[in-house]
């Protein structure tokens, strides 16, 4: 389990709704188009799919940022590497 954190910018009001509803699902808001969520690795992997499938405007951004792993490393451990999807319309 890791803790995760989904931002975006969504201009359309339909889409951003919608896509805060399917956040909800995932996680909790912590602003207005912020969300932290805890997940396993086959929630993770739905839940990227389906970011993937918005559409997403010309300047829209949606980003997904892991923000920490559940478990503990152990002592002396290196800290886990930041890992950033990043979903936007290039023209």
């Amino acid at each position: 389990m890791a803790t995760w954190a989904v931002a975006y910018d969504i201009s359309d009001d339909k889409r951003r709704l919608r896509l805060h509803r399917l956040l909800r699902g995932f996680g909790e808001p912590v602003q207005k188009s912020l969300f932290v969520c805890q997940l396993d690795g086959r929630r993770k992997v739905r839940l990227e799919k389906l970011l993937r499938a918005e559409i997403l405007d010309a300047g829209e951004r949606l980003d997904l940022f892991l923000i920490g792993a559940a478990e503990t490393q152990g002592p002396g451990a290196a800290p886990v590497a930041l890992e950033r999807v990043t979903f936007f319309i290039v023209e």
